[in-house]
């Protein structure tokens, strides 16, 4: 009878031991599973901030293509022609 005892015994420890590793297991797959979504999320970000750099960086070489353009017409006196009339 004492050894039915410890049968039953190291039983219910296993089956606890079993138990938790299973926890274990299902805890790690939710979070590999959280984290990719989240590096997932971190690349769209990341493409999406390359993509607005690179198109305000020409917008910002065109903007300020243009205002040297202007300004450099107003050291040399020319504003650009009145209205009504046309340049040469």
């Amino acid at each position: 009878m004492l050894l039915a005892d410890h049968a039953v015994l190291l039983s219910r420890i296993l089956q606890a031991r079993a138990l938790t590793a299973l926890r274990q297991r299902k805890y790690q797959e939710q979070l590999l599973s959280r984290t990719d979504i989240q590096l997932s999320t971190l690349q769209g970000l990341v493409r999406r901030l390359v993509f607005s750099s690179h198109l305000g960086s020409r917008l910002t070489h065109r903007t300020l293509g243009h205002l040297n353009r202007v300004f450099a017409r107003r050291k040399v006196g020319l504003r650009g022609p009145k209205a009504g009339q046309q340049r040469a």
